[in-house]
């Protein structure tokens, strides 16, 4: 067998391996059936890669792979970084202090009461209170909601400042992941 003709079958064995080896970093228990498209990324890439080497000539393309690999590494890291060592979780709607949350919310706010929040869906299929996110660190529309919700981890500084400064906000809820501030009328 020649080695042109195999190498995008190791494209796709390096593929499924780099798959398995990102199990090591990242809990995507529930987004598995993402992993088998990986592999097939990277042959059909290998292709496009050949393909432009033949066209354009080895040496720009040869530097924009490693622009693009370099941007998916650093991408990568940050990722890994968020995920093991800031307490970012990719399962936080469904951890237990998010159910927690969640009960609370459930016993003690009206359908028809209004939390800004940063994830409104995800709060509207947990508990059927309506909600709304306008911007990350946005306190200019925090008024027009009965509640306003900061979890922990989240970089929402002037949000927290704003609350935590105003008269017009109490806090009526908190655990490890999750502040719930309720608006004084």
């Amino acid at each position: 067998m020649k080695w042109k003709e195999e190498m995008f079958f190791a494209f796709y064995v390096c593929g499924m391996l780099l798959m398995l080896l990102m199990l090591l970093f990242y809990n995507y228990y529930r987004y598995g059936f993402t992993y088998s498209f990986y592999p097939l990324m990277l042959l059909f890439a290998s292709y496009a890669v050949r393909r432009l080497r033949d066209k354009a000539g080895p040496v720009i393309v040869d530097a924009a792979i490693l622009t693009v690999l370099i941007l998916v590494s650093a991408q990568s890291l940050c990722g890994i970084y968020s995920t093991r060592f800031r307490g970012y979780r990719l399962d936080e709607a469904e951890s237990e202090t998010a159910e927690e949350l969640y009960q609370y919310i459930d016993s003690n706010l009206d359908k028809e009461d209004v939390v800004y929040f940063f994830k409104p869906r995800v709060l509207y299929w947990s508990t059927g209170v309506n909600s709304y996110f306008w911007g990350l660190d946005d306190t200019d529309h925090l008024d027009k909601a009965d509640y306003v919700l900061l979890s922990t981890w989240d970089d929402q500084t002037k949000c927290y400042q704003y609350v935590n400064a105003s008269q017009m906000y109490q806090q009526v809820f908190s655990n490890d992941g999750f502040i719930l501030y309720e608006k004084q009328k």
